[in-house]
């Protein structure tokens, strides 16, 4: 171990990067379509860096509080609980304050109604309603106060808009090739190996960040993993909040892949960090927090089966960040795909880094998750004819 570690040390200069990480589906539901989805930045963890993607973040709407969820801005009435929540100052400082006071005035006049009537009992106590409520009363606003409704959609898409500039924000300060998305998906189907598909998901988006750092000769890495915490299930503790070890699990698992056959040595050049998962709110980190627009913005165009060239480019219009990049591995390839799937497609990418076989798929036709697949497989072929050692 101390003669690896004086290698790496002889490296370049190590180059630091934060992966913060968050999800999206119904994990606990075999048939659902869920993904796991991480903003990788050339930048280790660093309060400038924080400060900077915060304060972009905080211009999302002024009666929004730190940390804006991206699934509760699609619901209209979270911006009449957001109105009456606000201090008086903010309020103050709206652009649409006039829409506001009248939908607050319109739910109030109703909240009787057994669809407002949840909110309205939270925001009568001063109290952020369920996510459930505030579905409910976005469902009662489009049903009997559809104009008062449809005003209420354009802060969702100027909201919206904010993020995207947050976004642009963030991608023009580490490019070139310092900021994309990396995610695993899943599109329903059998159980997960590990028996978590959550954090089999996981293990797939590491083995994505080790195949684009990994190089011939080596490069040093090391990337801060910032995951947004939830419950997992691993022996023996059964189900519980995940914690740095189950992470640091999926890492050990993902290391070996896909430049070392799996019975061969782990590559130190490149390690992933876990740190302590975050629970969302007033002190979560803002990686973590784009994380979860992104997420959010991602599922829905990862459960379908377009082509992978339509993928990319969805995904970059959905969440203004690119989802490729060149493999370290082979810089002088074309950018690769960043989004990883389950099952064979995954299974695929492995046996041809340890065969050295190409697929004939055509990337331009075949679903997604097949044609990722074949662009690896490529990669892996070229490297050398038995495969990469």
């Amino acid at each position: 171990m101390l003669r690896r570690l004086m290698a790496l040390g002889r490296t370049s200069r190590i180059t630091g990067w934060t992966l913060s990480i968050d999800e999206s589906g119904s994990f606990d539901d075999p048939a659902a379509s869920v993904c796991v989805v991480g903003v990788l930045l050339r930048e280790a963890p660093s309060r400038e860096a924080d400060a900077i993607l915060r304060g972009l973040l905080g211009r999302i709407d002024p009666i929004i509080p730190y940390p804006p969820h991206a699934t509760d801005l699609r619901q209209i009435a979270h911006w009449v609980a957001a109105w009456a929540l606000a201090a008086p100052p903010r309020r103050a400082a709206h652009p649409r304050r006039g829409l506001l006071d009248e939908a607050a005035a319109r739910c109030e006049r109703d909240a009787d109604a057994t669809l407002l009537r949840p909110m309205m009992a939270s925001l009568r106590a001063g109290q952020r309603p369920s996510y459930e409520a505030l579905v409910a009363a976005s469902r009662w606003l489009d049903r009997h106060a559809s104009e008062l409704a449809a005003r209420l959609r354009g802060l969702e898409r100027d909201a919206e808009a904010r993020y995207r500039q947050a976004v642009a924000a963030v991608v023009e300060r580490f490019t070139p090739d310092g900021c994309f998305l990396v995610a695993a998906a899943d599109r329903g189907g059998p159980a997960a190996p590990s028996g978590d598909r959550y954090l089999d998901l996981l293990t797939a988006l590491f083995e994505r960040v080790f195949a684009l750092l990994r190089a011939r000769p080596a490069e040093a890495h090391e990337v801060w993993v910032v995951p947004a915490v939830r419950d997992v299930v691993s022996p023996p503790l059964g189900r519980h909040a995940m914690h740095p070890r189950d992470v640091g699990a999926c890492v050990r698992r993902a290391e070996r892949f896909p430049l070392d056959p799996p019975a061969g040595p782990a590559d130190d050049h490149v390690r992933l960090i876990p740190a302590m998962p975050e629970a969302y709110g007033g002190a979560t980190s803002p990686g973590v927090v784009l994380a979860d627009f992104v997420a959010n913005r991602s599922r829905q165009t990862l459960a379908e089966a377009r082509p992978w060239p339509d993928l990319r480019d969805e995904l970059l219009r959905r969440t203004g960040l690119s989802a490729e990049a060149v493999p370290r591995c082979s810089p002088g390839s074309a950018p690769m795909p960043a989004v990883a799937a389950s099952g064979a497609p995954r299974d695929a990418v492995a046996r041809a880094f340890r065969e050295g076989v190409a697929a004939a798929v055509d990337v331009a036709l075949a679903p997604w998750p097949d044609g990722q697949a074949a662009r690896w497989s490529t990669v892996a072929a070229s490297l050398r004819p038995g495969g990469a050692r």
